[in-house]
């Protein structure tokens, strides 16, 4: 969370707006409180989120005047549809077991409209699950890379296989 705290502050200052994805609700419900805690202002979207009530929180977050400067974001619920050209930071907060929702969810900044570059952020401890799935996602990608695309794909980590 330090870190994230220490990105988001920045982020502030500089008037950019970011991304925060998750895989649990309960992890979002963490991240809320985190960012009241902080004062920074935010908009949710999650399974729970009424169909008409998605379209206006995408409204409101790409709006010029929208003061909410981070979208809370399940990855599942968020990772298709939405387009969120005015964020220049997405932050995968948790990785999903499946990389192609990660892939998604990133992709939601990754629009037409997007003028800025976007940075791609994955918070990850050495030593939790988090990390495991991180791995298990970077082979499933080189194991579909191989096998679509032909491609050789690099080794990243080496040793004991997870």
């Amino acid at each position: 969370m330090l870190v994230l705290e220490k990105l988001l502050a920045l982020w502030k200052k500089r008037r950019q707006k970011t991304l925060l994805f998750s895989r649990s609700t309960r992890m979002l419900d963490i991240l809320q409180l985190f960012l009241v805690s902080k004062a920074i202002t935010y908009l949710r979207l999650d399974g729970n989120t009424k169909v008409d009530d998605r379209l206006r929180l995408v409204n409101e977050f790409n709006s010029a005047e929208s003061r909410a400067s981070v979208f809370l974001i399940s990855t599942k619920a968020g990772g298709l549809g939405l387009n969120l050209p005015t964020a220049t930071n997405v932050v995968i907060f948790d990785p999903s077991w499946n990389p192609a929702h990660d892939c998604q969810a990133q992709d939601r900044a990754f629009r037409i409209g997007q003028t800025k570059d976007v940075q791609v952020y994955r918070l990850i401890t050495l030593g939790t699950i988090e990390e495991m799935i991180y791995v298990r996602q970077i082979y499933k990608q080189q194991l579909s890379d191989t096998t679509l695309k032909g491609v050789k794909a690099p080794r990243y980590f080496e040793g004991k296989s997870n």
